[in-house]
């Protein structure tokens, strides 16, 4: 078992996607898919832009934003060219990590690329905002995620399977509900009252 990190529910938490986007200046229009990460190897970001050409072919009403920054700033930004996807991708850069929030909010779904991961904070945070996850299925990521009822798992290093999965879960009817059940076990406030249970039954032995 994984160390897990909380998420600060002070900061996530859902609000009203048409204020989100409006405060970023983001589409209406569109079906956003969101990725949040350093921009390494390790984050997987080129087998996300690679399968976006895939997901073109069947619609176009899609918007990819990825916040992050790093030394793959420029191998992306390369590829959106050579892929003509400047009208569908969007490098949004680093951000704060309290700005981050208000982008899972104005987000459709969440995607997580990586080739590998410890425990990935990002996951309960953006859950926590109600979104849906497509997650490749690598390091602790499974332990965040544990129903078909929060996300889609694909493996790591596959475009094709991956712009599947993007495609299925723009068309499944996701409930916000549940998927803001199962984050708050992530929540800063009940994994120390989980520790401090932990504790009190140690000293009662």
């Amino acid at each position: 078992m994984r160390a897990r990190n909380g998420y600060d529910e002070r900061l996530f938490k859902p609000i009203p996607a048409v204020k989100a986007r409006e405060k970023l200046g983001l589409p209406l229009n569109k079906k956003i898919l969101l990725s949040v990460g350093n921009l390494i190897d390790a984050k997987g970001h080129t087998y996300l832009i690679g399968a976006i050409p895939l997901v073109l072919r069947k619609r176009k009403d899609v918007l990819f934003i990825i916040v992050g920054s790093g030394p793959f700033k420029e191998l992306l930004q390369s590829m959106v060219k050579k892929y003509r996807l400047e009208n569908y991708v969007m490098l949004a850069g680093g951000k704060k990590h309290e700005e981050i929030p208000v982008w899972m909010n104005a987000s459709d779904i969440f995607i997580l690329p990586s080739l590998q991961e410890g425990f990935p904070t990002v996951i309960p945070e953006a859950m926590a905002c109600g979104k849906p996850i497509i997650a490749t299925n690598v390091g602790g990521v499974p332990e965040a995620i544990t129903s078909n009822d929060l996300s889609i798992l694909v493996n790591p290093r596959d475009r094709e399977v991956l712009a599947s999965a993007i495609l299925e879960a723009l068309e499944r009817k996701w409930d916000p509900k549940v998927i803001l059940e199962h984050a708050k076990k992530y929540s800063w406030k009940n994994l120390v009252k989980r520790i401090v249970n932990v504790y009190e039954e140690a000293l009662s032995v």
